[in-house]
């Protein structure tokens, strides 16, 4: 038996129910609070009641009254503090809210989805049950401009509310887009000067441009203001910018208060943040000035300091003048005798250049003076001057030479050696030598020279490219500051062969190469012959073979044909070899050898027979009587 019923009376009632259910209709309103009584009897009659109590529930939650999205620290939505709209993190969520309100049938059971859109979950989903908050860490890079969040609410009677908030926390990761220019010049006067400078001729109110921007989020605030560096405000104070405040994008003039303080650099200012705390901050140099260009540290350049006449393509370069407004300065070029005339070159403007090439020109052949003036536009100027020598006459020849180690010959070397030149005796009266080449080929050959550059040295060390046997020249050439050039030469000999060794010969007492001394030794030989370069040395040494000096090592005779060698160690009956080496002018050498015996012991006594005797001429048998 199942019967339901209210206080005020039975509302329903079902006897002898087979079944463990029943479906009842009733037309109660909402939250009407209604006791079922449940009574289960068994065949012996024998019954057990139960009782509960339900309540009658029509009505989904109702979504929050309030929200907010939160930081991840859980800051935000509080009186003290501007609401969350946006925030700097992608893997980061945290919100929020009132708890949805369910009268009849709660406490509610929760469904949180986080997405890249309205009607997505492709972020996270969790149940959070009853709460009435999240702090997501850890999520996936969310990778767009705004997140959703959307929360299902469902009651014990599974009746359902969704909800979204009314807008997307916004996730900026961008900070603020800053643009600020100034009214003046901004031309760059050469290549010298950076263009990161506003120069103002005059101490006018500058008037500034700004174009903000904060596409991720929005703009909280921005000021601006102008000091003596970036970011300072020691000659006007930070002030907001106007109509800044909360907008994507923004655009306006900025005028300063009062004239600007001259010939100082200054820094014109422009701070902005977004609602995500990101900075950006710019700041413009800007220089006043209205005093004449000044030239004290002016610096004028050429590109030679001596010349010929006409003159070549010179470049004029010149820096320093009125370090304070470079864009403003309008530059002159002229030559003359003394610095700052123009007798030789009358002025000639350049613009805002640094820099200007003089050429064709038919200067005196004298010192004379390339001149550069900086002039504002006020017409106020100062000059600045550089000296350049007009040269025409060439450099004094010197004498070149080969250094070499004697004895050998400077004007001979072998046909694989480098040679090592050195010269001296170049003069210039004028001006002053500035450079030299060097150049080697074959003697008599009227192919231009291969010039190698060797600065201001006055040495060099040349490996020839032709190795064959012959003649050579050497070529010096000196070139003053102003292109005049001299030359000196030095005529070589390449020697490719050897020197033709004559015989040698070892002598003792009698003129045999037998000696009987164990400590001397003397030796002879012809004069040896070189068509290329003369001998200039002869080296002899002894040992048991050629060129072994076991004992006497290689000596120098100088260019005798002859040598006495003492105080040698020599043994008894052993045969030595002398080699006899002979160096020419080259160094290129040829060798010749003489074998001698050693032989200090005198003949052993033999025995006389008597083969016969004559006396008184007549001729007597041996024996015989007398």
């Amino acid at each position: 038996d199942v019967t339901l019923h209210q206080p005020s009376g039975t509302v329903a009632s079902y006897r002898l129910l087979a079944a463990p259910c029943v479906n009842v209709s009733h037309n109660l309103p909402s939250g009407t609070t209604i006791t079922v009584d449940v009574t289960a009897f068994n065949a012996a009659g024998l019954s057990a009641t139960l009782g509960t109590t339900l309540t009658v529930d029509l009505s989904p939650p109702v979504p929050p009254s309030e929200f907010f999205y939160a930081t991840p620290s859980g800051d935000g939505g509080s009186d003290s503090m501007l609401p969350v709209v946006a925030q700097a993190s992608d893997t980061t969520f945290s919100a929020e809210w009132e708890p949805f309100l369910e009268p009849e049938s709660g406490p509610v059971a929760t469904q949180a989805c986080l997405g890249t859109g309205p009607d997505t979950c492709d972020i996270r989903s969790a149940a959070i049950a009853e709460a009435s908050r999240i702090l997501w860490r850890g999520l996936p890079a969310f990778n767009t401009s705004a997140v959703w969040l959307r929360l299902t609410a469902c009651n014990q009677a599974s009746l359902c509310t969704t909800w979204r908030p009314a807008t997307p926390l916004l996730i900026d990761q961008e900070p603020p887009e800053v643009n600020l220019t100034i009214e003046g010049p901004v031309q760059c006067p050469s290549l010298a000067y950076r263009c990161d400078t506003v120069w103002l001729d005059g101490a006018h109110p500058v008037t500034a441009h700004v174009s903000l921007a904060d596409t991720g989020s929005a703009l909280q605030h921005c000021v601006w203001g102008i000091g003596g560096r970036a970011g300072a405000d020691n000659v006007q104070r930070f002030a907001p910018v106007p109509g800044a405040a909360g907008a994507l994008r923004h655009t306006g003039t900025l005028t300063a208060a009062q004239p600007l303080p001259e010939a100082m650099p200054l820094y014109i200012t422009v701070r902005c943040q977004d609602l995500v705390a990101r900075t950006t901050t710019r700041a413009v140099p800007v220089a006043v000035v209205s005093m004449a260009p000044g030239a004290a540290e002016a610096v004028v350049r050429l590109s030679r300091a001596a010349a010929l006449s006409p003159l070549p393509a010179t470049e004029v370069t010149w820096s320093g003048f009125d370090v304070f407004a470079p864009a403003l300065v309008e530059y002159l070029v002229a030559v003359g005798r003394q610095p700052g005339h123009a007798d030789l070159m009358t002025w000639t403007a350049v613009g805002n250049r640094t820099d200007y090439v003089l050429t064709n020109l038919t200067l005196p052949a004298a010192p004379v003076w390339v001149s550069v003036k900086a002039q504002y536009p006020s017409l106020h100027a100062s000059t600045s001057s550089c000296r350049l020598l007009i040269d025409s006459s060439p450099p004094i020849p010197g004498t070149v030479q080969r250094l070499t180690l004697p004895p050998l010959t400077p004007r001979c070397l072998g046909n694989m050696s480098a040679m090592e030149l050195q010269w001296f005796g170049f003069e210039d009266t004028v001006s002053f030598i500035a450079s030299y080449d060097v150049a080697v080929g074959p003697a008599g050959e009227s192919a231009t020279p291969e010039w190698q550059s060797v600065g201001r040295r006055t040495y060099a060390s040349l490996e020839p490219r032709q190795r064959e046997p012959g003649e050579y020249r050497v070529l010096v050439r000196a070139t003053d500051m102003a292109g005049n050039q001299a030359q000196s030469t030095l005529d070589l000999v390449v020697d490719g062969s050897e020197p033709q060794m004559p015989a040698v010969a070892v002598y003792g007492p009698t003129r045999t190469s037998t000696i009987a001394s164990l400590t001397d030794v003397r030796a002879e030989w012809g004069p040896a012959s070189d068509e290329e370069c003369a001998v200039v040395n002869y080296a002899v040494a002894i040992g048991n073979g050629p060129d072994s000096v076991t004992v006497l090592p290689y000596t120098s005779v100088g260019l005798a044909t002859h040598a006495q060698l003492g105080n040698l160690t020599l043994r008894q009956g052993q045969s030595y070899i002398l080699t006899l080496v002979a160096l020419n002018g080259a160094g290129l050498s040829g060798r010749a050898t003489a074998r001698f015996l050693v032989d200090t012991t005198a003949p052993l006594p033999g025995v006389v027979y008597l083969q016969s005797y004559t006396t008184g001429g007549a001729c007597q048998a041996p024996n015989g009587p007398a």
